[in-house]
């Protein structure tokens, strides 16, 4: 069993037959940074441990503590990597100025409902001349509303913590 996180990160890649490139790719990193964490000369951030997670299946025991099995039993949960990427991308704008934190929050929620529109309208289009558009009734899960819990008050923007993030 391997005993370090990255060579716990090798194993599961080479289980996977998955280049360096590839493993990372799927992770948003260069394979540069998945060599630093296989070789253990970089830490893996948390936010990259739960993006493998997702991303690959793996059991986050497995990859933190080399407990348990590689692999995970498959979730129920249709959102689970939507999530995980979401709660990865609020820990990247918590680390921000406030200033730079508040436009990047505002460009989010314009993208947002920007998609949302996209997709309504896209419903909204009969797939031939003589159909009838119908929308179902439907509620769009909407990442906005994960945006509110941000704020300047909120203690976990403490600009004092390490951020190793900005490696990949």
């Amino acid at each position: 069993m391997a005993s370090s996180i990255g060579e716990r990160i090798r194993e599961l890649r080479t289980t996977l037959r998955l280049t360096q490139d590839q493993f990372g790719n799927k992770i948003g990193v260069k394979n540069g940074v998945v060599s630093a964490w296989e070789k253990g000369s970089a830490p893996v951030p948390d936010g990259r441990v739960r993006i493998i997670r997702d991303e690959y299946n793996a059991s986050i025991d497995w990859i933190l503590k080399g407990e348990g099995e590689m692999f995970q039993e498959s979730t129920e949960d249709p959102n689970a990597k939507r999530d995980a990427a979401l709660e990865y991308a609020l820990s990247l704008i918590r680390k921000l100025p406030a200033v730079e934190r508040n436009d990047a929050v505002e460009f989010i929620r314009e993208l947002v409902r920007r998609c949302d529109d996209d997709y309504v309208s896209a419903l909204r289009k009969p797939s031939s001349k003589n159909a009838q558009s119908v929308v179902p009734e439907i509620v769009i899960a909407s990442a906005d509303d994960d945006f509110d819990e941000i704020s300047d008050d909120d203690e976990e923007f403490d600009l004092e913590d390490d951020y190793d993030d900005d490696d990949d």
